[in-house]
């Protein structure tokens, strides 16, 4: 049983190979939420300018243009709705960090 069992599941780590990469899962959740995001504000009329832009104070997953004026975007995704929505798992050290993150791009 043990010998099926680990068939299934593959090697323990540090046995006989390398641990399964479980880091690039979330990470192509999160890009994929982004392209939906990018995607829904396009149809709207919005286009997109920059992606996942970085600086010190934080990260700005999109930043769009509607007519004139720049829209910066933070996408959150939540599989259900049990710990509150998305906009409310936005901290407030988070806006913080978004709010300088979005002067450092205009400046």
């Amino acid at each position: 049983m043990v010998r099926s069992l680990r068939a299934l599941i593959g090697p323990r780590r540090g046995s006989d190979g390398p641990a399964p990469d479980r880091a690039a899962a979330p990470a192509q959740i999160g890009a994929d939420a982004e392209d939906r995001a990018a995607t829904y504000l396009a149809e709207r009329g919005l286009s997109l300018v920059e992606r996942n832009f970085r600086c010190r104070s934080g990260e700005i997953d999109l930043v769009m243009r509607d007519g004139e004026c720049l829209v910066f975007v933070e996408v959150r995704l939540r599989r259900n709705g049990q710990y509150g929505s998305g906009a409310e798992s936005v901290t407030h050290g988070k806006r913080r960090r978004f709010a300088r993150a979005a002067e450092h791009y205009l400046l």
